[in-house]
């Protein structure tokens, strides 16, 4: 249908758009203002929860650490864990439980937070190539079939502009994971 074919055009030009933005120069300039990411989280789940509800799909908040006020650019973050939201709510079963944790990394200089579904799995070998511009895998296009396969490169560069890291993990046991790092920056 027309609808839907223009509404698929759109998304693909704000993704260009996005990630132009991103690269710009070559060179991204991160804006680090006090954030709470705690709160960063919750509102960007409260933007996301009507597509997690058509879905009947139950969003879980795990905050594992009593987290201080860091500097980072909200909206880099914010481009990071949308895009990982939104993929976790569409690539999951209906009646699913999707899982946010907050957390502090093992090397107690970053803050992780992970976004947990048990919809489809990732086989090891498209891994490497998940965050690469265009990159889909197969299950991926068979579940959405007009994804631009942009989404997890745009989520990379947002993470690596604020100072992170990014990555996937996905197994039978425990479902497909993406977790990201924010560098513990306190307000003096």
């Amino acid at each position: 249908d027309l609808s839907g074919t223009a509404d698929r055009l759109i998304n693909l030009v704000n993704d260009l758009l996005t990630i132009s933005r991103l690269e710009a120069g070559g060179q991204i300039q991160p804006k680090p203002q006090p954030c709470e990411v705690g709160k960063l989280v919750k509102d960007i789940v409260k933007t996301l929860q009507p597509l997690a509800a058509k879905k009947h799909q139950n969003i879980v908040i795990r905050e594992e650490f009593e987290a201080a006020p860091a500097l980072m650019d909200a909206d880099l973050f914010g481009w990071t864990f949308g895009n990982l939201l939104d993929n976790a709510i569409s690539y999951a079963s209906e009646n699913s439980v999707i899982t946010v944790t907050t957390s502090r990394a093992e090397d107690k200089q970053n803050y992780l937070i992970s976004v947990n579904n048990h919809g489809s799995l990732i086989p090891e070998e498209e891994g490497q190539k998940l965050f690469s511009q265009f990159f889909r895998g197969e299950e991926a296009k068979k579940i959405k079939p007009a994804g631009s396969g942009l989404g997890l490169y745009i989520a990379k560069i947002a993470a690596e502009a604020n100072g992170g890291k990014i990555y996937c993990e996905s197994s039978r046991e425990s479902g497909t994971t993406f977790y990201f790092t924010i560098p513990i920056s306190k307000i003096l």
